[in-house]
């Protein structure tokens, strides 16, 4: 585990990058977006993964740092994936990061300074923690769902309410977590979740994306069963920002 310097010192010489995992549609059969998922990249080359300094970061103000910084990169990236056609990017979020309005109002003036469509952008918050938030966490989350930026809820399907959850947020998408997509063909209650979820999903006008799909016969069952977005190992692992424009 990183400490809070060696965080530190990474953001001073810009050493966090994003790596990129496609999306696919289940539909068209293109890829119509990714996650940008943070990486600390050492000197030497090593690439080290969040586990290893997002709690020391969430315990303290400088996740609010590592947001702010992230995003302005995103911003760049996004304004060099415009030549590959529009896709949709999510990233990850902390309940930390709307404490105040500083981070919503980096995004919109960001957004306005460059002319990025709003909807392009995704903000995936895990279920915890929305059900940590407070008023004014959600005010400034609602800040950027009424400039038009989507919400996602991550981990779908591992916490106590997620459908309470889900009737209380404006999300607009869920993602299947990628423990009940892994379990589907050991599990029969993992496979009725999902079943279930995805069919909840259609009749509420929601998106929902399975991840962490590793095989064909994961990708056949979710086809089979109506899910129509997927990401994981089995379509492309996480990739630098040339290697996936490439």
């Amino acid at each position: 585990m990183l400490t809070s310097n060696e965080i530190v010192s990474a953001l001073e010489n810009d050493q966090f990058e994003f790596y990129y995992q496609p999306k696919v549609s289940l539909v068209t059969g293109k890829v119509y977006g990714a996650e940008a998922l943070i990486r600390l990249v050492a000197p030497d080359g090593t690439v080290i993964m969040p586990d290893q300094f997002i709690p020391v970061a969430e315990q303290s103000s400088l996740i609010k740092s590592i947001t702010r910084h992230m995003f302005l990169k995103l911003v760049r990236d996004m304004l060099a994936l415009k030549k590959i056609g529009p896709l949709t990017v999510s990233f990850n979020v902390s309940v930390r990061d709307f404490e105040d309005d500083t981070l919503a109002k980096l995004i919109l003036e960001t957004l306005d300074a460059t002319k990025l469509p709003s909807e392009l952008f995704q903000l995936e918050l895990t279920e915890t923690a929305t059900l940590e938030a407070g008023d004014v966490v959600k005010e400034n989350m609602m800040l950027l769902v009424d400039a038009g930026l989507n919400m996602a809820m991550d981990d779908f399907g591992m916490g106590y309410s997620s459908l309470d959850t889900l009737s209380k947020w404006p999300f607009s998408t869920i993602k299947l977590d990628q423990g009940l997509i892994s379990r589907m063909f050991h599990s029969e209650k993992s496979l009725t979740i999902v079943e279930t979820s995805i069919r909840m999903a259609h009749e509420l006008g929601v998106y929902v994306v399975a991840e962490g799909v590793e095989t064909q016969a994961q990708y056949q069952r979710l086809l089979e069963t109506g899910c129509t977005r997927i990401q994981g190992y089995w379509i492309s692992r996480p990739v630098p920002l040339p290697q996936y424009t490439s």
